[in-house]
């Protein structure tokens, strides 16, 4: 019994004297003391990822044909303000980029003079969260 007892003691000894020296080791390289912690930024989890619902079309100014691009929040959710998307003319190769406002449901943005060239009214686009 005495056996075991100062086999558990000297084990246990052990594993504390390797856990401080790692940690003193591992805080060496920085000015933190052992009680202060840091603030490590994490990305957010695909799955935790919110999906909006956008609709998207080319508008013109009272024409049958324009360069605005007009992006509508379809989802039951407000999109925050700064959220970015990608926008992409249907059968088309014109897209862009826009960091968007908050956009309650059902609420939509123009982005004026997007199109290089003008599109028929109401050509549709798709639109994607980045």
């Amino acid at each position: 019994m005495k056996k075991i007892a100062i086999s558990t003691a000297i084990s246990t000894a052990i594993v504390a004297a390797a856990l401080a020296t790692s940690l003193s080791a591992a805080s060496a390289g920085n000015s933190l003391s052992p009680r202060q912690s840091q603030t490590f930024k994490m990305k957010k989890p695909l799955w935790l990822k919110i999906q909006y619902n956008f609709a998207c079309f080319a508008s013109g100014g009272g024409t049958d044909f324009g360069t605005t691009v007009i992006v509508i929040n379809k989802s039951t959710v407000a999109v925050p303000a700064g959220t970015k998307v990608r926008w992409k003319m249907a059968g088309k190769t014109l897209s862009g980029v826009k960091t968007l406002p908050q956009l309650a449901p059902g609420k939509g943005i123009d982005i004026s003079n997007a199109l290089p060239q003008p599109l028929a009214t109401g050509h549709p686009c798709t639109v994607r969260t980045l």
